[in-house]
């Protein structure tokens, strides 16, 4: 394989052509967008949702500010985890 312009080239057996193999094909963006960018936007909208809400429920100052930290400790392990999930790969 051989490279030009940040383009990979692979040489056909049987006729010399040559072909450029770069990317993702459509039906493989696809599913990644299914199986995680879909995914991980309805869990953020709805913890969004459902967070500012329970947010505004709170009986006082201190119940809010505990409320608070709660949704960002929530919100930020979320991330480690997709952070390390995919560090792992």
């Amino acid at each position: 394989m051989e490279s030009h312009e940040g383009l990979a080239f692979a040489k056909d057996g049987a006729d010399g052509d040559k072909k450029i193999v770069s990317g993702m094909t459509l039906w493989f963006k696809f599913v990644c967008y299914v199986v995680i960018v879909l995914p991980k936007l309805v869990i953020g909208v709805l913890l969004a949702f459902y967070g500012s809400g329970f947010l505004l429920v709170s009986d006082g100052n201190e119940s809010l500010i505990l409320n608070t930290v709660g949704l960002t400790f929530i919100t930020d392990r979320r991330a480690h985890l997709l952070f390390h999930g995919a560090r792992q790969c």
